[in-house]
């Protein structure tokens, strides 16, 4: 089904964005690109620079590529011009489509359709950032090496991707949005998986009774919201992706933390299924997945695969 419209984040204009620093030919083609029918869900699109330079009067074939090259500098997007691929970098995260099971699906089959290894390991990245198994399954395949040395810089390098709308599902489990998405900010106070903010019970006066005593009901504290869609604290943890928010230190640390889990999870995944491969290759019993063949022609798992092991717990 052809897309019908994009998506475009109103807070990429706010002062100190990185968006603000493109140039207005950089802009245009960003838009013109994220607005294009041919780009699918795994945010790859053909290289279509004449067609480009066509949509506006006035623009040329040099016009385009000048602002391409800025754009592909700012890691926006990913070119490889032998296969004639373009990567929206963070179109999976920030577009919506990592919340969308079914669409999510689409795209990781798409993903490893991409011709280009270049555009396959930027790819990968992203994906490791989405707490989504199928996911990591897809980044493994499509670039493991990459993967593996996917290990210090969960939120990326570069700039936000104003192609984002954090506003459906946000539930959803998929990653952190390291292109900025809309602002998440803080408060005076630390904050994150505890923060300060326990869970003992707060309690609060609701009328008094004979002899003076208070009745008191017990409330539960406000808690931080650990979505990695939408990471706030505790005192902004009600506000929707859709809305910035305050500056608040609280957030960003909330934020932070987050987004060190998502890449803790992912090298935990890595190292595990790293094992999981040596004991199988080293193993003169099994086949290249962890089976055995029986006596009566069956198989059996005789090496667990990591995710099979994790569901069997």
């Amino acid at each position: 089904m052809a897309r019908e419209h994009a998506r475009i984040l109103c807070s990429i204009w706010r002062p100190g964005d990185d968006f603000r620093d493109r140039s207005p030919e950089a802009q245009r083609l960003y838009f013109l690109i994220v607005s294009q029918r041919e780009l699918n869900n795994a945010g790859v699109i053909p290289l279509m620079v004449s067609k480009w330079a066509r949509c506006s009067a006035g623009t040329t074939v040099d016009d385009v590529e000048d602002a391409l090259a800025e754009l592909e500098q700012s890691r926006y997007v990913v070119v490889d011009r032998e296969t004639d691929e373009v990567l929206v970098r963070t179109f999976i995260r920030n577009d919506g489509v990592a919340k969308q099971p079914n669409i999510l699906k689409s795209a990781l089959r798409i993903a490893r359709q991409i011709e280009s290894q270049t555009i396959r390991d930027a790819l990968a990245r992203e994906l490791t950032r989405i707490p989504s198994r199928d996911a990591f399954d897809t980044a493994v395949e499509i670039a493991p090496a990459v993967v593996q040395r996917h290990t210090d810089n969960p939120s990326g390098k570069g700039s936000a991707d104003p192609s984002v709308d954090l506003s459906a599902n946000p539930s959803h489990g998929p990653a952190a949005n390291p292109s900025r998405g809309p602002e998440t900010n803080p408060s005076p106070s630390p904050a994150g998986r505890g923060g300060g903010r326990g869970r003992g019970k707060g309690s609060s006066s609701v009328g008094g009774s004979v002899g003076g005593t208070r009745e008191r009901a017990t409330t539960p504290p406000a808690e931080p919201n650990l979505d990695p869609n939408n990471p706030r604290c505790a005192d902004h943890a009600a506000i929707p992706a859709t809305e910035r928010g305050p500056d608040c230190r609280a957030c960003q640390a909330v934020r932070r933390e987050v987004q060190e889990h998502v890449a803790d999870d992912v090298l935990a995944e890595t190292a595990r299924r790293a094992a999981w491969r040596a004991e199988v290759d080293a193993c003169d019993e099994c086949d290249e997945n962890g089976k055995r063949q029986l006596d009566d022609g069956s198989l059996t798992t005789h090496h667990p695969h990591p995710s099979a092991r994790r569901e069997a717990s």
